[in-house]
């Protein structure tokens, strides 16, 4: 791939319809083995899941220990991350976690927070986990966790070129710069920046504008999408789901050709409603 920031394989799809532009739903057995195929193809040597992705982990369990997986856990009890620990060990089949995140951390009251952080570095200490941290929603939240845990090892974080809150985060660059691994989720904002779709969200003003100004640029809205998060100073990979090999192709041929270059900055957005996919309905 081309930069020093690299692709990661989302598995959401794997485990349900998910996606909001998602017309294939739960992707099939031998679309599945497609996909691995072609991302082994394209250099790919990592992959995000999570316990909430249905049976993604299980259905990871082949591929497991070919590549580094990066998984998320409920983080509202200790216990729930210890069971959540050995729940994903045993779905992906490997002795040890290459990445645990606390997936809830935005939601979680501060001394839970704690605990919670406490109980995922008890995990690394004992070699159940390799590396450990959050996967956030906003920038307080990275505070937090930078607070709570004694060494943060990953983060997952949103952007895109709607949503730029984060572009210019200090907290974001000071993780960076201290070697914490930094993932970007919803570069794509789950297809709505690929190109027109059946979702009504597709007609948001912010979505048409940004499809005209990648049509008056020349360029596809999805090398103008990841092209952005590409540019992000502080980020170490991008996170990218898909539901068919094809459009892994799709993606990989506009991740190699599209230099990293940060959009424009008129196609910012801060409408949570679309931003935001907690806010979707």
């Amino acid at each position: 791939m081309a930069g020093q920031v690299q692709m990661v394989l989302g598995t959401a799809q794997w485990g349900h319809g998910y996606g909001i532009t998602n017309l294939n739903g739960r992707i099939s057995d031998a679309e599945l083995h497609s996909i691995v195929d072609r991302a082994e193809s394209y250099g790919i040597t990592a992959f995000d899941t999570a316990l909430a992705y249905g049976d993604a982990q299980v259905r990871l369990r082949t591929w497991a220990n070919q590549f580094r997986v990066t998984t998320k856990v409920s983080g509202s009890r200790p216990k729930d991350i210890r069971r959540g620990i050995h729940e994903a060990a045993e779905q992906l089949g490997v002795v040890r976690l290459d990445a645990c995140l606390i997936h809830d951390w935005d939601s979680l009251d501060p001394e839970v927070a704690k605990r919670a952080a406490r109980s995922l570095e008890d995990a690394r200490d004992e070699g159940l986990v390799e590396a450990v941290g959050v996967s956030i929603y906003g920038e307080a939240a990275l505070y937090s966790a930078d607070q709570a845990f004694s060494t943060l090892d990953q983060v997952q974080a949103p952007a895109n070129a709607l949503d730029r809150r984060l572009d210019r985060s200090a907290i974001l660059t000071d993780l960076a710069e201290r070697g914490v691994r930094i993932q970007v989720r919803s570069a794509l904002l789950q297809g709505l920046l690929v190109g027109p779709s059946i979702s009504k969200l597709s007609g948001h003003p912010a979505i048409e504008k940004y499809l005209k100004f990648a049509t008056e640029v020349q360029t596809s809205p999805i090398a103008l999408a990841l092209g952005h998060v590409r540019a992000l100073a502080w980020a170490s990979e991008v996170v990218i789901g898909v539901t068919s090999a094809q459009e892994l192709s799709e993606v990989a041929r506009d991740w190699k050709a599209a230099p990293a270059a940060l959009a424009d900055p008129s196609l910012s957005c801060l409408d949570t409603a679309l931003i935001d996919p907690r806010e979707w309905s």
